[in-house]
This record gives C-alpha cells, sequence and structure tokens, in this order.
C-alpha cells in the first residue's frame, strides 16, 4: 500500500464512519438531542458513560482480534472493516462526551440518566 493507498483509505473511512455514526445516534438515542444519550443512561445502573464506551469498545477489539488470529469471522454479518469502524466512531464518541462533560455548563454530573435521554422518569423503571 502507498502513502496515497493509505491516505485514500483514511478518508474513505472517515465518511462511511460519519455516516454509520449519523444512523446510529438516530437510532440509539432515540431521537434525543443529546448525541450521548444512551451512554449517560447507563449511568442509572451506575456506569459511567465513558466506561460503557469503553466496554463496547473492547467488545469490538475482541472481534478484530479474533479476525487477526483465525482470518475469518463466525458471524458474517458485521466484517471486520465494520468493527474496526465502529471502534473509531466509539473513540470519536468518548471523545466528544469527554468534552461535553468537561466543557458543558448545563451538564451536571447528578442529573438523572432519564432527563440526558429526553424520557419521562416513569420511562426509566430504574430511577426513584
Amino acid at each position: 500500500m502507498t502513502k496515497e493507498e493509505l491516505f485514500k483509505l483514511h478518508e474513505e473511512t472517515c465518511r462511511v464512519c460519519l455516516e454509520t455514526v449519523k444512523k446510529k445516534n438516530a437510532d440509539y438515542t432515540g431521537g434525543a438531542d443529546n448525541p450521548f444519550a444512551n451512554f449517560l443512561a447507563g449511568e442509572v445502573l451506575g456506569v459511567e458513560g465513558e466506561v460503557g464506551i469503553l466496554l463496547r469498545s473492547l467488545d469490538k477489539f475482541q472481534r478484530v482480534k479474533a479476525f487477526v488470529e483465525n482470518g475469518t469471522l463466525a458471524v458474517k454479518s458485521e466484517s471486520v472493516d465494520d468493527a474496526i469502524e465502529d471502534v473509531i466512531n466509539y473513540m470519536i464518541l468518548l471523545k466528544g462526551l469527554i468534552k461535553y462533560k468537561t466543557r458543558e455548563p448545563k451538564y451536571v454530573q447528578t442529573e438523572f440518566p432519564y432527563k440526558l435521554y429526553g424520557a419521562k422518569q416513569t420511562e426509566f423503571p430504574f430511577t426513584d
């Protein structure tokens, strides 16, 4: 692979990642304005949003590792490229969530995740 081929791969991967994160964000946040809503919802169970992202990333790393070791994946509906792109998106989401929590004056650690998720309290059975 030449440098130019690598740069083209990088550009195409970033384009695909952006398209994917937009679609998945719409699905996973239920249309909430907060792009981190699904990760922050885990805080109801004591799992910080950042830790949730890291845990999901580990699943993807394990998938990539399985491909590297075996040359194939048992589940054919998600390719190694898909798993790598998910890791890229998780790292961007992690970067964004860290920036959100450290720079966003309206974010309060004690705020119930259901408010961040855009749902009513009664829709979250694990809250008081």
